[in-house]
């Protein structure tokens, strides 16, 4: 047995309860906002995970594969042409 959510709402600790959303009996909130759900036949389904640890919970971090540095392209300058002329007004 659980309960649904008929009235959405958010606890000063910033939970948010939207509408429709199942806890299960031994859900704490049920204790403080029990006028916000009604009693469901419906099985609670897993929770699901969050990608933030819980208070006290530590995590293992997935070390992301080590980045390749992009070959480094040499940009080719053409040489001057040689002028042996005399760069004045004659």
């Amino acid at each position: 047995m659980s309960y649904r959510c008929v009235d959405p709402f958010a606890t000063a600790s910033g939970d948010v309860y939207p509408g429709g959303c199942l806890v299960a009996d031994s859900d704490p909130i049920l204790q403080t906002h029990l006028t916000h759900f009604a009693r469901v036949d419906e099985p609670v389904a897993s929770r699901t995970e969050t990608a933030t640890a819980a208070p006290g919970e530590h995590r293992a971090a997935k070390k992301a594969p080590a980045k390749k540095a992009a070959p480094k392209h040499e940009v080719k300058q053409e040489a001057e042409p040689e002028n042996n002329e005399p760069k004045g007004d004659d």
